[in-house]
């Protein structure tokens, strides 16, 4: 019986347990199979708004038998085949404990593995805004550590590279750094970002861009895509067409490159689609006629920030004796690739020393559209300059990136569903208490973690025997409410942004799991949020409003919470977002998955919140029994609980058979001391409006 090292409470140790023998595609694997360490790496921003999410990265090997994957009781072990031939003075296990005990040592530190006040723009982070990116120095730290233990690793793989972070990395270290993504867009910034020389002068060269698309008269429009009109205004589409021109005028490739990243940000900051969420959709039109913007500025405003990080970013290569004449010392090779098929695109290359990387968590549609959110500034990129392998068909409709990565689409796998959920009852439990919407929930399910195998087996045939595997993956959990909580309310052309603003004691869930006068519609409170223009400040506080001067990522777009138009809420449909991971307000009629509460308070809630609902789903399947589905169907729309009194809330809120579901989806969190502020705010506007109503002062 072998030792490992498992998540438990959240703090790494060893535990020892009997051997279990599950089967994979026909091979036996026991505990003496693998080995793996996992470290708490604390809360880490991925997606949109800042959200905190705690984050831990997984370090694995197997001590013996084949490579495959299984998953754990708790969490996902990955495995990496040993050859016993191999000599080492020390064995894989002693590796091991050395690792371990660095990580003991460095997380006694309780702000080691979370950096709150972090350089945003550390290692060109912030050259393009690339959805759910994880944080370089917490990266950095893990790898060193994992250095510290195996000096011998000479190159890093990351086979889900996105923008790059895992690369820039190891080039901290001197490593040979190699990567991969499915996305052209990932493929280009990774590639500007991790080049071995660039060109120093490429703010000036950025400068003479901007100059040239100013001095650009001519109004042809250089995207023939579809529905440009709903996505560019037609003279934001003229400036961007004039940027792209001068671009390509350009002789130095790496430059181009750098350029095209820089247009890339400008797209996502001018064009029609919103900020506040990584899927295509559209600003309201009323919106979209006060935006006032020109890409051209906007471009020369990012080019001068982007240049000023990268010089930083040589600069401390240099310092760490990383360049030499200046070029980076270590190899950088970034492709257009399916992970399912690394070792056609690798075979020359590997094996590799380590893996690094943070895969992706579901299919793209279910959790992070990083195809949509490339979608608009690949349209106006040339694709002749980021790699000969990108196939503009990528390109054929909004969502065929996403279709194309892992889960996005049914084909031949060695995988199905059956296999799957033999080689995991916790997946088959996760699977059959999916809600009955979306009707495809379980298929999309399927497909990913199917093609997460058939990616896992293909990245094991390029990695070194004993190499170690860093996965950082966000160890989702039930977050309670918090003011600050920023939401997603409606569909369509009705989706709003709402942040949660006021609350009784601060959101506190008695012992007993119920709120202080949770019924009446007055316990908490929920304002619409607007983004102004960007590079509009942010107007003086009047009373009725609450600015956020620096509400995107980079600091460079300003919004304002709507106090005058805030509306009471229902805590019995938020509280549902606590009780889903993905934030959404949902709840299922099966039976729940294991919660991570973080609370004996919370647990009860969870009870209340079921035998709330379960009341009235007793009064409408009743009526069903006695009138039939016409009446129970007409009673269902009285006595669905509405989140709000608010008239445009009347329609949120659907039943099926013991399910409810809102339009409603926690999608972040705006950070104190804005948040705490939010509420004295709201105070004020409240007394404000008492003043001026009070009649029974003397005149």
């Amino acid at each position: 019986m072998s030792e490992r090292i498992v998540l438990g409470d959240g703090v790494p140790r060893l535990r020892s347990r009997a051997p279990a023998q599950p089967r994979l595609d026909g091979k036996d694997f026991t505990e003496s199979n693998y080995a793996a360490i996992v470290t708490p790496q604390g809360m880490a921003a991925r997606g949109g708004f800042g959200r905190a999410i705690p984050t831990f990265a997984i370090i694995a090997h197997s001590t013996r038998g084949d490579p495959g994957w299984l998953q754990d009781e708790r969490l996902m072990t990955l495995l990496a085949q040993r050859n016993p031939r191999t000599p080492d003075v020390r064995t894989p296990q002693e590796v091991d404990a050395k690792l371990l005990k660095l990580l003991e040592t460095k997380g006694a530190d309780p702000d080691f593995w979370s950096l709150k006040d972090r350089d945003r723009s550390d290692s060109v982070h912030s050259i393009f805004q690339y959805p759910a990116m994880m944080v370089p120095l917490v990266q950095r730290r893990l790898l060193g550590a994992v250095l510290e233990a195996r000096p011998d690793i000479q190159s890093v793989y990351d086979p889900f590279m996105g923008s790059g972070t895992s690369l820039v990395s190891g080039m901290h270290f001197g490593l040979d750094v190699y990567g991969n993504d499915i996305n052209p867009l990932a493929v280009l910034i990774s590639r500007v970002r991790t080049a071995q020389t660039v060109e120093f002068t490429i703010g000036a060269i950025a400068e003479r861009v901007a100059a040239k698309a100013k001095a650009d008269r001519r109004e042809t429009i250089e995207t023939a895509m579809a529905n440009r009109e709903k996505w560019f205004q037609p003279e934001v589409a003229t400036e961007l067409s004039r940027l792209r021109r001068a671009i390509r005028k350009c002789d130095n490739l790496w430059v181009r490159r750098f350029l095209w990243v820089t247009l890339a940000e400008t797209i996502r900051l001018t064009s029609n689609d919103r900020t506040s969420t990584y899927k295509l959709h559209a600003r309201p039109a009323e919106e979209i006629a006060k935006r006032a913007l020109s890409p051209i500025a906007v471009f020369r405003d990012l080019a001068r920030e982007n240049a000023s990080s990268f010089s930083t970013f040589r600069r401390r290569l240099g310092e760490a004796k990383q360049i030499k004449s200046s070029k980076y010392v270590g190899k950088s090779e970034v492709r257009v690739g399916d992970t399912r098929r690394a070792l056609d695109d690798w075979g020359n290359a590997a094996p590799f020393d380590l893996l690094m990387t943070s895969p992706p968590y579901g299919d793209n549609l279910t959790t992070v559209t990083y195809g949509q959110h490339s979608y608009l500034p690949l349209h106006w990129i040339d694709f002749n300059d980021i790699d000969p392998a990108a196939d503009i068909a990528i390109l054929r409709t909004t969502q065929e990136i996403d279709r194309r990565s892992l889960g996005g689409a049914w084909g031949d796998a060695a995988w199905d569903e059956v296999k799957l959920l033999e080689a995991s009852p916790r997946l088959k439990h996760f699977a059959d208490g999916l809600p009955p919407k979306p009707d495809d929930g379980r298929s999309r399910l399927i497909r990913f973690y199917r093609d997460f195998g058939a990616s896992l087996d293909s990245i094991l045939k390029v990695m070194k025997p004993d190499s170690y595997m860093i996965w950082t993956v966000g160890n989702g959990y039930n977050d309670p409410l918090r003011n600050g909580d920023l939401f997603e309310i409606g569909d369509g052309a009705d989706l709003k942004l709402w942040v949660l603003i006021a609350q009784p004691c601060d959101l506190m869930v008695r012992s007993n799991g119920e709120r202080v006068r949770e019924d009446n519609f007055k316990v908490a409170v929920l304002a619409p949020l607007r983004t102004r223009a960007l590079g509009v400040e942010a107007a003086m506080k009047d009373g009725l409003t609450f600015s956020l001067d620096h509400y995107d990522h980079n600091g460079a777009q300003s919004a304002v919470v709507l106090l005058a138009d805030a509306t009471p809420a229902n805590l019995h449909v938020l509280d549902l977002a606590v009780l889903n991971k993905d934030g959404s307000c949902q709840l299922s009629a099966q039976a729940d998955s294991v919660l991570s509460l973080p609370s004996k308070s919370w647990e009860n809630r969870h009870g209340k919140l079921k035998a709330h609902f379960a009341k009235v789903s007793r009064q409408i399947e009743d009526a069903r029994k006695a009138h039939k589905d016409t009446v129970a169907d007409l009673l269902a729309a009285a006595v669905v609980p509405r989140a709000s009194p608010k008239k445009g809330f009347a329609k949120y809120g659907t039943y099926d058979k013991g399910a409810y579901s809102y339009p409603i989806s926690r999608r972040g969190r705006i950070r104190d001391p804005l948040a705490t502020s939010l509420l004295s705010a709201y105070s004020r506007f409240l007394a404000r409006d008492a003043y001026e109503h009070d009649y029974s002062r003397a005149g």
